[in-house]
């Protein structure tokens, strides 16, 4: 909610982000996306010869957490870049406050800042932490010396880093988000509060880990092994409160050049076998073979999913050229809630250690 004072996982698809990897890389691209393109000043602006002090938000993203019982559903919008007109006056700058939420946002020392064709940084006040739990962080807006007067609107690029909440969404209600805009002096000041969404959840939200241990597949008339990973296993963990829905489901896609086909060898829950899930498995295209199961059965919080995957190679070598990662995903059913955890993708790791795809679970079980 917006008040003026002057993957989700279920079916992003195998390999969506979570709202927290979006906002993250929203935050960290802003500088080249939206500082590169130049805002255009309102009328209002124009008629005041570029002096009036205003504060548009250009990009938001949401914050999602909820209270003690899970119960209640809280949704925060916050803003990833404003446009501040004004900021051209020869005689004084802006001066630029922003409250936030510790336990959603940090600061940094310095933010980006973009008029026309000239970019520039400003350095920020450290932070000033409130015994309500809240922060505020200033910084200036000033035209630099010799830059054009011309455009009197600057776009912003604030600097808030979000945190990572998982695994206590359950935090409450979040504070609201301020901005302030004050020409020095005090002669104009214009506010913009982001305020907390309160909902009811349709049902108790559901988690989980997802991880998976790989093997490298050695193909016909190779000298040793390929180098393409594939799974062996695969873990899901639920990370509660609620279960895991039964008819989730879990996908693994391949290189359809390199593994022939993909089988569930045995599956378990808290080590107790169940009945392997019969697989749907089959081409999407020239390059991705998609192997899909689909869970039985709800896993409680706290129990762990373990598969036994089988992957036939090719029966002769491919063709050089570049393949397709393999990843392992579970995409969610019913009408559950899912939490943000980040981890609703695994994938295996680079030569040097690094995750291949950002903002996943990686590693081995």
């Amino acid at each position: 909610m917006l008040v003026e004072v002057g993957m989700t996982p279920d079916r992003l698809g195998p390999q969506g982000p979570s709202r927290r990897a979006v906002l993250t890389g929203a935050v960290s691209g802003i500088g080249t996306a939206l500082l590169a393109a130049p805002t255009k000043a309102a009328a209002s602006e124009r008629a005041a010869g570029g002096t009036a002090v205003a504060l548009v938000p250009l990009e938001t993203s949401e914050i999602v957490t909820y209270d003690s019982t899970w119960a209640t559903q809280h949704v925060l919008d916050v803003p990833l870049a404003v446009s501040i007109a004004g900021y051209a006056l020869p005689s004084s700058g802006l001066t630029v406050t922003v409250s936030f939420d510790l336990r959603l946002l940090a600061s940094t020392d310095r933010v980006a800042i973009a008029a026309g064709t000239a970019s520039w940084s400003a350095s920020c006040e450290p932070a000033q932490v409130l015994d309500d739990g809240t922060a505020r962080v200033t910084f200036d807006v000033v035209r630099p010396q010799g830059s054009s007067r011309r455009r009197s609107s600057s776009t912003v690029a604030l600097p808030l880093r979000p945190l990572d909440l998982y695994p206590d969404e359950n935090i409450g209600a979040p504070h609201p988000l301020v901005i302030e805009v004050v020409r020095r002096g005090g002669a104009q000041r214009t506010a913009r509060t982001w305020s907390t969404v309160s909902r009811s959840v349709p049902a108790t939200p559901w988690g989980v880990e997802v991880a998976a241990a790989w093997t490298s597949l050695e193909l016909p008339g190779s000298l040793g092994p390929l180098g393409y990973r594939a799974p062996i296993s695969v873990r899901l963990r639920s990370t509660g409160p609620a279960p895991i829905p039964a008819g989730s489901e879990l996908v693994v896609d391949l290189d359809a050049s390199v593994v022939a086909g993909l089988e569930v060898l045995t599956a378990s829950i808290d080590g107790l076998a169940i009945a392997a899930p019969t697989p749907r498995v089959g081409r999407q295209d020239e390059t991705l073979l998609r192997g899909s199961w689909v869970v039985p059965v709800a896993i409680p919080a706290g129990s762990v999913l373990d598969v036994v995957l089988d992957c036939t190679p090719v029966a002769a070598p491919p063709t050089p050229r570049s393949l397709r990662r393999a990843t392992v995903s579970l995409v969610g059913a019913g009408a559950g809630v899912p939490r943000e955890t980040g981890r609703y993708t695994a994938v295996d790791l680079t030569s040097s250690g690094t995750p291949t795809t950002d903002g996943i679970a990686v590693g081995t079980i």
